[in-house]
């Protein structure tokens, strides 16, 4: 999420996984949008591999909307011939419908996501923000402690409201079961983890070699079908 406006620009990277939040970066550019902040951002979206950057709707469109998108195709030129690895996908600007008093659509997004732990939060991110010793008020957490639904109620809103945009884009995914698709992302694991052992040496004719650590049989051995795994937890012998 990036949120260009005034003298600060606000912007998180954000992930998921089984319809778990990961708030991976987050920061403010101070000094606006300047040619040297555009490429820095660019290459911070690339670095990470983002796949998109959420911006309100209104400024998908605008002038800022277009010197980013050529400050992204830089970044990713250069990445090439410093021979990084390219993101898996190209990264595409995608329009966030903002409306109503900032401050309470900035609430009413946020907290549910909060209060039911749905967020995990960069640990080693946020001891560095705090040894930066950044004024208070220009802090992603600060402005989260203190957001009231009143207006003006922060001096600085800019990485938060960076925040809401994020979430707000990710927000279908948490209307997934979390355990659910941590199961289904296990068995997804082992499928993997079969696949390369069995490539990576041969089998017996008949019946297969011993399957890999944490990995047990279930069920008969079909020749040239991988036999159902399941995951094998540890006792507790205490």
């Amino acid at each position: 999420g990036v949120t260009p406006k005034g003298d600060e620009i606000g912007w998180v990277v954000i992930g998921e996984l089984n319809s778990m939040f990961f708030l991976l970066d987050w920061g403010g550019l101070r000094g606006g949008t300047t040619q040297e902040s555009l490429a820095w951002l660019a290459r911070k979206v690339v670095s990470w591999k983002c796949t998109t950057v959420a911006l309100e709707k209104n400024g998908l469109g605008s002038t800022w909307g277009m010197l980013f998108t050529a400050a992204l195709h830089t970044a990713c030129k250069q990445f090439a011939e410093d021979g990084a690895e390219l993101p898996p996908h190209r990264c595409g600007l995608v329009p966030i419908m903002a409306s109503g008093a900032k401050e309470a659509r900035i609430i009413d997004t946020l907290e549910p996501v909060f209060r039911s732990n749905r967020i995990c939060v960069n640990v080693t991110r946020l001891r560095q923000q705090w040894n930066e010793k950044e004024s208070d008020s220009r802090t992603l957490f600060y402005q989260a402690c203190n957001i009231e639904a009143v207006p003006d109620c922060l001096d600085f809103d800019d990485q938060i409201d960076a925040l809401q945009l994020g979430v707000e884009h990710l927000a279908g995914f948490l209307a997934l079961d979390v355990q659910a698709q941590q199961q289904r992302s296990s068995e997804n694991d082992a499928k993997e983890k079969w696949e390369r052992w069995k490539n990576a040496r041969p089998h017996a004719k008949n019946e297969p070699a011993a399957p890999p650590s944490g990995l047990r049989y279930v069920g008969a051995y079909t020749k040239g079908r991988p036999p159902k795994l399941n995951i094998i937890r540890p006792k507790n012998h205490g």
